[in-house]
């Protein structure tokens, strides 16, 4: 093998290296630090969905909001200005489920405020969607409805109305279309309430690239909530008494 055959075989398997470092990179999950950012940096708004950038943090400020993000926020900033914004009844759910990360504690409170304010622009018109998902994506859930006294209907709405893609795009983010093991037992019920937007995007994401419902909240819920310490079983319904 001559010199020049050498360097020519080196460059190809460099570049071949870097592009797959960069496919690993695009669906890695964010850091609590960097979804912490991405949360925090854009206060929720009806069009709240369309402004988080992919797959780069943190998120653009909302126009309609007159705020500029001129630099990283503070976490302790972030995770004071989150925490004072909840109610009494949350706050005293933080006490009681405290864990000993203030990265993962600050998540919470950002994502516990960002819940309260889609709570204003709910509307009772949305229909109720049930999806099927496995124990994992079900604990997730769970686990920050327990932490911060929420609807885990309301949890999962706030997850699909931010960080669901665009309808129209033509490429769908990579963390999105990862396959999912075969052997997963989806037995778990989740619910959300669905409103046109988020109708016409899960419209287009089963419609142009042949995506589950059940596969699309599962991404969307694994990038975006933190894993739950310890599998959350659901609710036994009580027997019904007969006299």
């Amino acid at each position: 093998m001559t010199k020049e055959e050498k360097e020519r075989k080196e460059a190809v398997a460099k570049a071949e290296f870097d592009r797959r470092m960069q496919q690993l990179r695009s669906t890695m999950p964010p850091s609590e630090s960097q979804l912490l950012k991405s949360v925090a940096a854009v206060p929720l708004s009806p069009t709240g969905a369309s402004e988080v950038k992919e797959p780069g943090f943190p998120a653009i400020p909302s126009q309609s909001s007159g705020m500029e993000v001129t630099g990283e926020p503070k976490e302790e900033v972030l995770q004071q200005q989150s925490s004072e914004a909840l109610s009494s009844s949350q706050r005293a759910a933080a006490r009681v489920n405290a864990s000993n990360d203030p990265k993962l504690e600050a998540l919470l409170d950002t994502i516990a405020h960002q819940v309260k304010a889609q709570r204003r622009q709910h509307s009772g018109l949305n229909r109720r969607v049930l999806v099927k998902v496995d124990s994992d994506i079900f604990s997730r859930v769970s686990n920050v409805s327990y932490a911060r006294r929420l609807d885990k209907i309301e949890v999962l709405t706030y997850l699909l109305s931010r960080y669901l893609p665009e309808a129209g795009r033509e490429e769908p983010p990579a963390w999105l279309v990862q396959e999912r093991p075969d052997d997963i037992l989806n037995s778990f019920h989740l619910v959300y309430h669905e409103d046109s937007e988020i109708a016409r995007r899960v419209t287009w994401l089963e419609q142009r690239f042949g995506l589950l419902k059940v596969d699309i909240v599962a991404a969307i819920v694994t990038r975006y909530l933190p894993a739950s310490p310890f599998v959350v079983p659901p609710k036994r319904r009580p027997r019904r008494k007969r006299f």
